[in-house]
C-alpha cells in the first residue's frame, strides 16, 4: 500500500514554474530571432521573464491574471505575460508585451542604448524603443538590463496612452527640428552641461502631457539660464529666489529663441507666454496643445520602422 502523502496543488504548481523557468533560455531565443523564427516582442518576452526569475529565483511566478489580458499570440512566452503576474513586474508591462506582440505597438528594437535625439527622432515619428542589454553593459542610472527594459516598457505605455499620444509627437517633432534651429543652436552653446542633461532627460525620459512636458523644459531653460549669468557675474549659482531684472530680460529671449525654433504659430505663442507667466493656464493650455496635436497627429498614423537597422 503506497502510504506516501498526496502532493499538493501548490507543490504542482512550483514544480510547473520551474519547469517553465528552465525552458527560458534567452540566448537560445536570440538566435532563433536572428533567424527571423522569433518575434521581436517573444524575444523581449524571453528576456524579461529570464531576469524575473533570475532576480526573484522561487517566487518569480505570482497568482494567475484575472483576467487575462487579451491577445492573439499563441507563444508561451508572451502568453506567460498574459496570464500571470511576475513579481514586481508593473501591469504596464505585460499591458505593452501583449500589444506588441499583436502590432499594436509601433516599437524599434535595439541592443544598445540609443543616444536621447535618437529616441527623440523615434518619438517624432510615434515610435519608441525597447533595449534588450546583454550582461556587462552599463544600464545606469537603472541597476541591471531588468530594469532598464521594464523602465523601456512602461514608458512605452506612456507614450502610446491615446489621452497624450498625438500631442507628444507633435511636440518631440517640433523639438527635434528646434535642436537645429541656428539661434536655439547659439543659444545652448551659451549653456552648461546641466542644461544638456537636463534637457534630454525631457526629450529623451520624459513622457504624459506635452504642457507639462513644454513647461518643465522651459523651467530647466529658465534654470540654465540663471546659471549663466551667475557665472558672468562671477557669482555662485542662484539656489532659487526671484528673478532679477537681468535674468527676467534673459529669460524672455531665451523663451522667445525656444518659441521661434519650434516654429510656434502667434497663436501658441501668446498661449505659450500665458503658461509660462502661470496666468490664464487653463484657456492657454487647450491653445497649445491644439497645435502640438494638429502636428502630432498626421505623424502618428504612418508610424513606419527605422530605415537604419537596430544595431
Amino acid at each position: 500500500m503506497d502510504r506516501r502523502a498526496p502532493r499538493s496543488p501548490t507543490a504542482a504548481r512550483e514544480r510547473d514554474d520551474e519547469t517553465l523557468a528552465s525552458a527560458l533560455r534567452y540566448d537560445e531565443a536570440r538566435t532563433a530571432h536572428a533567424e527571423g523564427r522569433l518575434s521581436d516582442a517573444e524575444l523581449a518576452c524571453t528576456y524579461l521573464a529570464e531576469r524575473v526569475h533570475r532576480a526573484r529565483g522561487s517566487r518569480w511566478l505570482q497568482a494567475d491574471r484575472r483576467p487575462a489580458l487579451p491577445v492573439a499570440s499563441t507563444s508561451p512566452a508572451v502568453r506567460l505575460f498574459a496570464e500571470r503576474e511576475l513579481c514586481r513586474v508593473p501591469r504596464a508591462v505585460p499591458t505593452a508585451l501583449c500589444a506588441w506582440s499583436d502590432g499594436a505597438r509601433p516599437v524599434d528594437l535595439l541592443f544598445r542604448i540609443p543616444t536621447a535625439r535618437e529616441l527623440l527622432r523615434l518619438q517624432a515619428r510615434g515610435r519608441r524603443c525597447v533595449s534588450l542589454l546583454d550582461e556587462g553593459v552599463s544600464t545606469a542610472p537603472h541597476e541591471d538590463g531588468l530594469a532598464f527594459v521594464v523602465h523601456d516598457l512602461c514608458h512605452l505605455e506612456k507614450f502610446m496612452e491615446p489621452a497624450h499620444h498625438d500631442e507628444q509627437v507633435g511636440l518631440f517633432t517640433l523639438l527635434d527640428r528646434a535642436l537645429d534651429h541656428p539661434r536655439f543652436v547659439a543659444l545652448q552653446a551659451t549653456l552648461d552641461a546641466d542644461w544638456d542633461d537636463a534637457r534630454d532627460h525631457v526629450l529623451a525620459d520624459m513622457n504624459g502631457s506635452a504642457v507639462f512636458l513644454f513647461l518643465v523644459l522651459k523651467n530647466k531653460l529658465k534654470l540654465a539660464v540663471r546659471r549663466q549669468i551667475a557665472r558672468a557675474r562671477g557669482a555662485p549659482p542662484p539656489l532659487g529666489g526671484p528673478l532679477d531684472p537681468r535674468e527676467i530680460e534673459a529669460c524672455e529671449e531665451a523663451y522667445a529663441t525656444l518659441h521661434e525654433a519650434l516654429e510656434l504659430p502667434d497663436e501658441a505663442v501668446a498661449a505659450a507666454r500665458a503658461l509660462s507667466s502661470r496666468h490664464d493656464a487653463e484657456i492657454a493650455a487647450p491653445r497649445l496643445l491644439a497645435w502640438f496635436r494638429a502636428v502630432g497627429a498626421p505623424r502618428t498614423r504612418d508610424p513606419s520602422p527605422s530605415v537604419e537597422p537596430p544595431g
